[in-house]
């Protein structure tokens, strides 16, 4: 069986079209890619499950297969940068381990062991972010470290099995589950604390990607594709196959890629309302998929996976793909948080007059709403004793620019 990496090169201009090309990169070797990683335009990594490990400079052009004393199987990887990166695998069929390489894959070190077997947690994936490891593990357990040697282990109340963690800055961030469907956990505090938020969506999940605070997207081995634009409090469901969907990824609120068993592809420019059935460009089973921006105007999307090779593929997508039109302001700030019977509002350094101040829950609502005279202040006490536990957001607007914070209420 071999190995495969596709490639697709997204060109987004300022006209109406969207040009992208499908082409083979990588194929020959008898093992499943199950990793993709970059860590610049041109450098990534590529890590197969029987530990091969192939890197390229020239963004995919070019992949060379690494010498390396890496063994066992390799099941997710996150590089730091060129020569640093953590890996997951299992040494043998009863240990899961979590590596640090910091020599570009010649070599590592094991950092944290778990045994392995059905009634016990598994790595699922490794995160790295603010200086901080995460590894989060089926069975409720997650591990995170500063040093790689001490770690803190957090025992859940429930055997969630953890599928994904993203943080959009230094505090906040989204941990996804499943137990029973989709669970989210937020936190506001760089991990510390988390709050469950439980969703509509009582299917298991395979994968997830949120590309902001707001917007996420999920999969499953049933065919299954779930949206949410409220940061997970609610989600849209949608059965687009009757095949194995294992990857999912995007590059702003419009344009993504899904990928899954024998070949599956699938893209939308409408953030998922259509999807655009692309497979038929081989059998292959395509188990992860990575978007990398190569510049301003060009992505480019790399799905891996297994079994035979690629046709390419050249498409224009007649519908127009916008970002978020919004500008961000910085200076928005809210302290406690979480918090409980209040929250001081700390104010941007801008015209405040003309600006309106919002509050909504986790489900978009509108709770509050301040503008003209009453932002004169710079800071702004709000009382919040009236707001159950969970999610909210307080957003200022200008014109056509805006700034969010996300706060916790906890009881």
């Amino acid at each position: 069986m071999k190995n495969i990496i596709l490639f697709i090169v997204l060109l987004v201009g300022f006209s109406n079209v969207v040009f992208s090309q499908w082409t083979t990169q990588l194929s020959g070797s008898n093992n499943y890619i199950e990793s993709i990683y970059f860590v610049d335009k041109d450098y990534g990594v590529a890590a197969a499950i029987n530990a091969s490990i192939y890197v390229t400079f020239n963004a995919g052009k070019n992949w060379t297969k690494k010498t390396s004393n890496i063994s066992g199987s390799i099941n997710n990887i996150f590089c730091i940068d060129k020569t640093t990166a953590w890996i997951l695998g299992s040494q043998s069929s009863d240990t899961n381990q979590c590596k640090i390489t910091k020599d570009g894959f010649k070599t590592a070190t094991t950092k944290l062991t778990l045994p392995d077997g059905f009634f016990l947690p598994a790595f699922n994936k490794v995160y790295y972010y603010n200086n901080k490891v995460w590894v989060i593990c089926s069975y409720g357990r997650t591990y995170n470290s500063i040093d790689g040697e001490n770690w803190t282990q957090k025992v859940w109340d429930k055997d969630y099995d953890f599928v994904y963690l993203i943080f959009y800055d230094n505090d906040n961030g989204f941990l996804v589950a499943n137990f029973q469907g989709i669970v989210i956990f937020s936190t506001t505090d760089g991990g510390n604390t988390w709050i469950e938020q439980k969703s509509n969506v009582t299917k298991s999940i395979y994968s997830c990607f949120f590309i902001d605070q707001f917007y996420g997207w999920a999969v499953n081995n049933q065919g299954f594709v779930f949206n949410t634009k409220d940061g997970g409090a609610t989600w849209t469901e949608q059965g687009i196959t009757k095949k194995r969907l294992h990857g999912v990824t995007f590059i702003n609120r419009n344009e993504g890629w899904i990928v899954g068993a024998s070949g599956t592809i699938f893209s939308t420019v409408d953030g998922g309302e259509t999807w655009i059935d692309e497979s038929g460009y081989t059998t292959a089973d395509l188990h992860c998929i990575f978007s990398n921006k190569f510049n301003d105007w060009t992505y480019d999307i790399y799905a891996g996976g297994g079994s035979t090779n690629i046709i390419n593929q050249r498409y224009t997508v007649s519908t127009d793909v916008e970002e978020n039109p919004t500008t961000n302001i910085s200076g928005l700030n809210i302290y406690p948080n979480p918090a409980n019977d209040k929250i001081v509002i700390h104010l941007p350094d801008i015209d405040l007059p003309s600006c309106s101040l919002i509050i909504t829950n986790s489900l978009g609502v509108e709770l509050k709403r301040l503008s003209g005279s009453e932002l004169l202040n710079k800071s702004i006490i709000l009382e919040t004793e009236s707001f159950t536990s969970g999610l909210y957001h307080c957003s200022i607007i200008n014109n056509n620019q805006v700034s969010s914070k996300p706060f916790i209420i906890i009881r």
